[in-house]
């Protein structure tokens, strides 16, 4: 029995990552389980893997460190009823602190369901190359704080997202990193190539990269106020229209949503969407993605005559720095004005906000 914790920012290609893996241990018939987890309660990540075929938990409403107790209840169960031989473990992507708080409690506690092999931390290669650089980063300092904290306790950094740079960038990026995290492996991969996904999984499944066993020295009080910055919001709207109607409906909200992100900077975090209609469903990620460069968008002109329907399905999950109002009423003013010019129906089905409170950590082991 295998489990590999994966950490790392919002937006780094944590998900994308996971389903690739899964995918190619499955193809070897190895049984494979996730467990997603966010601070809000409408999992997004939960219903792409779930798209996949496979078996997935959740963890709702905050961090694994704050509810230990559900991470180890999905441990088991995924053992119980999926017999699973591999489980991810998707950390959010504010969370730090995951050594002290999750690792060594499943390692050290009799409760533990499952002892954990392996922790992988990702990273936007955009993000980390301004950082390394010393440029200045898309967010607060506080918030930054929780990102630099998250790499320095990973026991693998990935540096992801390679295809965004030219060669010549990527060694520069990576030779930055080797040279500032002298303690511990760094691998570049873009997680869309199946090649770099094998790589990954294959080092993990032979225990290639030790455990970290050194707990972070965190400020709590610093924490805390990064991710109080952070605002969750998810969203599950019913939109109705002409069938023939439906596709250029969809095009102009998934459109206007990216450049309001652009527009009011609001690409720090992740903002992803599910469209669903009658067996068809699509995925697209609108933040932290520059103009042009949004391979899923490009997807998702290619198959948007499929949902010539006249119902679809809309799952909106925001996870951003900013204004808790300010973000809402952005994200809300989008799809209310492209369905009033379209002369359609819009039907909100579920509503959650959240901004995280103080961290509570069920179990911290220390050094």
């Amino acid at each position: 029995m295998h489990l590999h914790i994966i950490g790392g920012f919002l937006g780094s290609g944590k998900t994308t990552s996971i389903i690739g893996a899964a995918k190619y241990l499955a193809g070897q018939g190895i049984r494979v389980g996730v467990i997603t987890n966010d601070q809000g309660r409408h999992l997004v990540d939960t219903t792409i893997i779930r798209s996949q075929d496979l078996p997935a938990m959740e963890v709702t409403g905050g961090c694994f460190c704050c509810n230990f107790n559900d991470l180890n209840q999905c441990l088991q169960q995924l053992l119980d009823d999926h017999q699973t031989q591999v489980i991810f473990a998707e950390s959010v992507g504010s969370c730090a602190d995951v050594v002290a708080t999750v690792v060594k409690p499943l390692l050290e506690l009799e409760i533990g369901a499952v002892k954990p092999n392996s922790f992988s931390v990702f990273t936007d290669i955009r993000l980390l190359r301004r950082l390394l650089l010393g440029l200045e980063m898309p967010f607060s300092e506080d918030v930054n704080y929780i990102f630099t904290k998250q790499i320095e306790e990973a026991g693998l950094l990935i540096i992801n997202k390679a295809d965004l740079f030219s060669s010549q960038e990527v060694d520069q990026v990576l030779q930055l990193a080797r040279n500032n995290y002298r303690d511990k492996p760094v691998v570049v991969q873009n997680s869309l190539d199946e090649s770099d996904i094998e790589k990954w999984v294959d080092a993990l499944q032979i225990d290639k990269y030790p455990l970290p066993v050194r707990s972070l020295e965190l400020d709590y009080a610093r924490y805390a106020a990064g991710e109080s910055r952070m605002v969750w919001i998810d969203r599950v709207y019913a939109l109705s229209a002409e069938p023939q109607e439906m596709p250029s409906l969809l095009m102009d909200i998934i459109t206007s949503w990216q450049n309001a992100i652009i527009e009011q900077n609001l690409d720090a975090g992740h903002v992803k969407v599910i469209l669903r209609a009658d067996g068809v469903g699509l995925k697209l990620s609108l933040a932290q993605v520059e103009p042009g460069k949004n391979p899923e968008f490009a997807d998702f002109i290619e198959k948007k005559d499929r949902f010539q329907k006249d119902q679809v399905e809309i799952l909106l999950n925001v996870l951003v720095e900013g204004n808790l109002e300010h973000v809402t009423s952005v994200m809300e003013n989008v799809i209310t004005n492209e369905v009033a010019k379209h002369e359609a129906g819009l039907q909100m089905r579920q509503s959650f906000n959240r901004r995280p409170g103080y961290p509570k950590p069920t179990y911290r082991i220390l050094d």
